[in-house]
């Protein structure tokens, strides 16, 4: 309770409880010590305000407001006020609620309801994908059978004409391998899945990953030995690790560090879209980088088919996506973490098999 000054004339435990003084230390004090100070300068006038016209009423609605407790931590709060009339004159009851839990709960449904409809968005475009990709594929094997043919007749007349056919065969090669690489991101490329360490695979691409770095960036690893057996596609994951590979090393043109880390996990509500991708243990291949980092907009679209921030003809823009479709293809996910000038983190988690273990040092 306070009066009309602001000063505190009755406290109950409670309260004691939640700001962490004791009745004695508030009993006569100015209620702005309960209050942040950025809120105070602001809160005698409309205490001022409150008394002018005292109502019961929920204080501040529309507004975030904070309480403030003995050891300066502040959290947030929903207040109720009542005027009660005395011989002394209008005193207000504050019944100040602690809603810590309900926001964290609050931003956890957020992230969960974003994280399901980000997977609904590329679900679908992997169908829209797919679908292209296998009605490509088709007029390309024509294109690809009718080339064969010419070029085995021996009807080549003119060095022209072996020229032309030369560059429509290599033509059609590359649009064969950016279908792949759409049949990569709808995940219904044909996988060659086998057991095997993250351990042992980043071990043995360690050079490779050097030379794709080149002078002037750091690969650092940090493989635990505990980790797991998965199975999957060895050389689609050597892909996806160098595809994430170049696109570090492209946000680091003045150099920097590739962290490399292995580990056992879970994964927790917000990035399991079913219920049984909560119970079990996956592996986690995490990929760090000290470069520029991404926009909350680049993030978004990271993953997409064709999005790139790259100049025209420096990217297809499909080299995140098909990251994104070989790690769900194998029954995992992707997790992205960035920030402007903070650099960027990938998480592929994938399921683990069993208790078997590979050390680090094999």
């Amino acid at each position: 309770m306070t009066n009309h000054l602001g000063n505190i004339v009755l406290v109950n435990s409670q309260a004691e409880v939640t700001f962490g003084y004791n009745r004695n230390e508030l009993i006569g004090c100015r209620i702005e010590m309960l209050i942040p100070e950025r809120f105070r300068a602001n809160h005698p006038s409309l205490r001022g305000a409150f008394f002018g016209h005292a109502t019961s009423r929920p204080m501040g609605v529309g507004s975030d407001l904070f309480g403030l407790t003995k050891d300066g931590r502040e959290f947030p709060v929903e207040i109720g006020l009542n005027p009660i009339e005395t011989e002394t004159g209008t005193i207000v009851i504050s019944s100040i609620v602690d809603i810590s839990e309900r926001k964290r709960l609050e931003a956890r449904l957020r992230v969960a309801d974003e994280a399901v409809h980000q997977a609904r968005k590329m679900e679908s475009l992997g169908h829209l994908t797919g679908g292209i990709a296998h009605d490509f594929n088709n007029a390309l094997t024509i294109i690809i059978g009718n080339l064969d043919i010419v070029r085995r007749s021996g009807e080549i007349k003119t060095q022209r004409i072996q020229l032309a056919l030369q560059s429509a065969t290599h033509g059609s090669a590359n649009a064969a391998k950016l279908t792949k690489q759409l049949l990569g991101f709808s995940r219904q490329q044909k996988l060659d899945p086998e057991r095997l360490s993250l351990n042992v695979l980043i071990k043995g691409m360690t050079g490779m990953l050097v030379l794709t770095l080149g002078t002037g960036i750091s690969l650092e690893l940090v493989l635990a030995e505990d980790v797991g057996t998965i199975s999957t596609d060895a050389s689609l994951l050597e892909n996806a690790l160098l595809n994430i590979a170049i696109n570090a090393r492209d946000a680091m043109p003045d150099g920097g560090r590739l962290k490399i880390v292995t580990s056992n996990s879970y994964l927790d509500a917000s990035d399991a879209i079913t219920e049984d991708a909560l119970q079990r243990p996956f592996c986690c291949l995490v990929v760090t980088d000290t470069g520029s980092g991404m926009t909350k907009e680049t993030r978004e679209k990271a993953f997409e088919p064709f999005f790139t921030t790259k100049g025209i003809g420096k990217g297809t823009g499909l080299g995140l996506s098909q990251v994104y479709g070989f790690v769900n293809q194998s029954g995992g996910c992707v997790q992205l973490e960035s920030e402007i000038g903070l650099g960027t983190t990938f998480r592929l988690h994938f399921p683990r098999l069993d208790s078997e273990v590979i050390p680090a040092s094999f």
